[in-house]
């Protein structure tokens, strides 16, 4: 198998995200639509409440990109 990385590239090819890249990419060219159906993919830049900068924990304020006490201001 070929290097999935550039030589710039910061993420190395047993990086978590480099292997789920390749595991969705496989997924999509065999066509298996109802496996890809079947997983929840969460894209998130950031672990960060985007109004006041602490960690973000859980799944519902990640995907929100607000902590529970900032979603109650906005």
């Amino acid at each position: 198998m070929r290097s999935a990385s550039t030589k710039k590239s910061q993420f190395g090819d047993n990086t978590e995200c480099v292997r789920v890249l390749r595991w969705f990419v496989s997924l999509v060219w065999s066509g298996r639509k109802t496996e890809i159906e079947q997983h929840v993919f969460r894209v998130h830049w950031s672990n960060e409440c985007q109004r006041c900068g602490k960690t973000l924990t859980v799944p519902s304020s990640i995907d929100a990109r607000l902590g529970p006490e900032c979603i109650k201001k906005v």
